[in-house]
């Protein structure tokens, strides 16, 4: 089975007001797919797989070869396609903000947020890939340390920068580096204006792109290149404003995140404008409530006059979480591109990111499983399993993890009481632990008092030898909707 290369592309230009990254130009002719590279053969992007056999690749506006792409890379891919295959003519890369980090929050096991000149990037363990420039000592989510000067890639969401490439580029002892970063144009006075709180300042020397020669105006949308010559302030060297993609496409998809959310006619994935009110839109899964702000998405449809009317909403940040061990060979089906984790139908298609930590195989997928194999699943709940988002193998078995909603409660203490999650059972006992529930939940008898149908919960049965089932469930936590997103 092909792997899926998250085909590379947020736009890597996207939208002012601080949700996205933007793509500019008019545009028209062949189709344009928006994203973030998930695996590689060709190229997948948005579940297609291009051929970029003789296509022009750019890395920050610098003619590259395709062996410089890279996994997580949010790319814009231009080109022909026919069903599930394409031919792309271009591939555009364009990075997020590249700077030191200057602190880091950890927010769980498995998130932190960096602060890197007054923007916010979450970094997750299963999404984010990490890079190193040649001589630098690759950095991982467990090493990641701040002066670490890096290079991140993403989708902008209302608060933060949802990283899904971050590239270490070497470590920041004071001077002055080189950055870049973007934002929404404030304060503009002279030759200075503010991003956020950051002071950017520039000259005659500067180089303006799509900007009048009198410099950036308060709304604009900008990256901006220079040199860090304090920790809140940039001598920019280049200026260039970005928008929203414009003109019209026959064929045209994004991925990223949802913003300025006013109703299903009206909002933005990564800038762009959306309407997907039409009757005939398909939604995946099949309730349009997902859309909504922050939750990540791929659109497919047409762009009229830089409006993307869509045909397709699918939901790529899904909330369900599996960690656990294949049990047996014949759990995994790679003609049917499934694999059973706990009991549960996990399936892979086009869009499916993987990553192999294990043996670091490059185009990792569903036939390089076997049994025994430790697998970190994020993804969506369809109905007859879960459609895997992202699939990562670990180097080692660790904690059976499982995040869902309740399907059932069994209450009774006689037989022993469980909760059921994605039709697993998940027994409880008085050693199990209760964190974060919105009322007082100290034991078992609270806690089945407290639960109900439909909570989003987080399950953990800590490694004990058999990381194929859950026995008894050692740690139960209430995970807020925010929180699955």
């Amino acid at each position: 089975m092909r792997r899926l290369i998250a085909l590379a592309l947020i736009a890597a230009l996207t939208l002012s007001c601080g949700a996205g990254s933007l793509a500019g130009g008019g545009i028209g002719g062949s189709g344009l797919s928006s994203g973030s590279i998930t695996a590689f053969g060709s190229i997948f992007v948005t579940g297609t797989e291009y051929d970029t056999t003789g296509a022009s690749i750019e890395l920050e506006r610098v003619a590259s070869p395709a062996s410089a792409l890279r996994l997580g890379m949010v790319v814009v891919v231009e080109g022909d396609r026919t069903g599930a295959t394409g031919t792309a003519d271009s591939v555009r890369y364009d990075d997020e903000i590249e700077a030191p980090i200057s602190a880091i929050t950890v927010l769980s096991t498995d998130e932190k947020q960096l602060a890197i000149l007054d923007q916010v990037v979450t970094i997750e363990r299963t999404l984010t890939r990490f890079d190193a420039s040649s001589g630098i000592t690759a950095a991982d989510f467990d090493t990641i340390a701040v002066n670490d000067l890096v290079e991140v890639s993403g989708f902008r969401r209302a608060a933060d920068i949802q990283a899904t490439y971050l590239k270490k580029k070497g470590v920041f002892a004071g001077g002055t580096p080189s950055v870049e970063l973007k934002g929404t144009v404030s304060g503009v006075s002279g030759q200075s204006f503010l991003l956020g709180t950051i002071l950017v300042s520039w000259n005659a020397s500067t180089t303006l792109d799509g900007i009048p020669s009198g410099g950036p105006a308060n709304g604009d949308f900008v990256e901006v290149e220079g040199t860090l010559t304090n920790a809140t302030s940039v001598q920019a060297t280049r200026i260039e404003r970005e928008g929203a993609f414009t003109g019209d496409r026959d064929d045209f998809e994004i991925e990223g995140a949802v913003s300025s959310f006013v109703s299903l006619a009206s909002f933005r994935v990564d800038g762009q404008l959306v309407n997907a009110s039409g009757a005939s839109v398909v939604f995946e899964p099949n309730d349009p409530a997902f859309v909504r702000d922050g939750a990540r998405v791929e659109v497919e449809g047409e762009l009229v006059n830089g409006s993307l009317i869509a045909e397709r909403v699918e939901l790529r940040d899904g909330e369900v979480r599996v960690h656990a061990q294949i049990a047996a060979a014949s759990d995994i089906d790679p003609i049917a591109g499934t694999v059973r984790l706990l009991g549960i139908t996990i399936r892979a298609d086009a869009s499916t990111q993987f990553e192999d930590d294990l043996l670091g195989v490059p185009s990792f997928g569903i036939d390089d499983l076997a049994a025994g194999d430790f697998l970190e699943v994020r993804g969506v709940a369809d109905g007859s399993g879960v459609r895997a988002t992202e699939i990562e193998r670990s180097d080692d078995a660790e904690d059976v993890q499982l995040r869902g909603r309740v399907d059932a409660i069994d209450a009774d203490p006689a037989g022993g009481r469980s909760v059921t999650i994605l039709g697993v059972v998940v027994p409880t006992d008085a050693n199990t632990e209760f964190d974060d529930f919105p009322v007082a939940v100290g034991d078992e008898d609270e806690f089945y008092a407290a639960v109900q149908v439909g909570d989003l919960l987080d399950v953990e049965d800590d490694e004990d030898g058999d990381e194929t089932a859950i026995d008894v469930a050692d740690q139960i936590e209430f995970a807020s909707d925010e929180e699955g997103d």
